[in-house]
């Protein structure tokens, strides 16, 4: 049986953490840059390597105050992160539902709790997590899920850079820590857990109105 897993979004910034993780889970890594290349790559494996898992990152994307982001340069990133994200979906369960991937995480950024100026990253996040909740719906018959992780914004700075937001952590969120979310998402006993959304946030959000 296959043991691959599938990173989409090798190159974004939190893949090392989650390349190591899956690799210290058992599975065989298949990578692909952006979610575009998925159904090619995955149209190249052998009979039985599709992936039993698949964690598509969302992909880093600029600050900026409204008044400054280029009506094409939102199109462009909904386009590249959401129709996109789709199409990867559908090459990995709609288009095979003998044998779909059984576990899909998506990892999106922060910005869908909304910080200012974060526009574009603020839309294709909850474009992501509204993606991952419909299609754990549509999956469930084949007894796939699909879930989603947010990163803290603390996740990615440097040990001794200023905390973007005020208040008490339980812990400062690492990449490591987004890592063994996805890893519970991706666990053959998390079956039964679908449609739900992850904040590695240090405890900041139980007192926010949730996702």
């Amino acid at each position: 049986m296959s043991r691959n897993a599938l990173l989409v979004g090798a190159a974004a910034p939190l893949a090392p953490a989650l390349r190591e993780r899956l690799a210290a889970e058992g599975y065989d890594l298949l990578a692909a840059p952006h979610a575009a290349a998925v159904p090619a790559l995955l149209g190249r494996l052998p009979e039985g390597g599709h992936p039993v898992a698949a964690v598509i990152l969302a992909p880093a994307l600029p600050e900026g105050r409204l008044d400054a982001v280029a009506a094409e340069d939102m199109i462009a990133a909904l386009d590249e992160a959401l129709a996109e994200a789709g199409m990867a979906a559908r090459a990995l369960v709609a288009d095979r539902p003998e044998a779909p991937t059984a576990r899909i995480v998506i990892v999106a950024d922060w910005a869908i709790t909304g910080p200012a100026c974060e526009t574009i990253a603020a839309a294709v996040s909850g474009g992501l997590v509204g993606l991952a909740r419909s299609w754990a719906l549509e999956f469930a018959p084949l007894g796939v899920t699909v879930n989603a992780v947010i990163a803290g914004p603390e996740a990615l700075l440097a040990d001794d850079a200023v905390l973007p937001l005020a208040g008490p952590l339980a812990a400062r969120p690492r990449p490591d820590h987004v890592a063994h979310a996805v890893a519970c998402f991706l666990d053959p006993r998390a079956a039964a857990i679908s449609g739900q959304v992850l904040s590695v946030c240090g405890g900041r959000t139980p007192g926010s109105i949730p996702l």
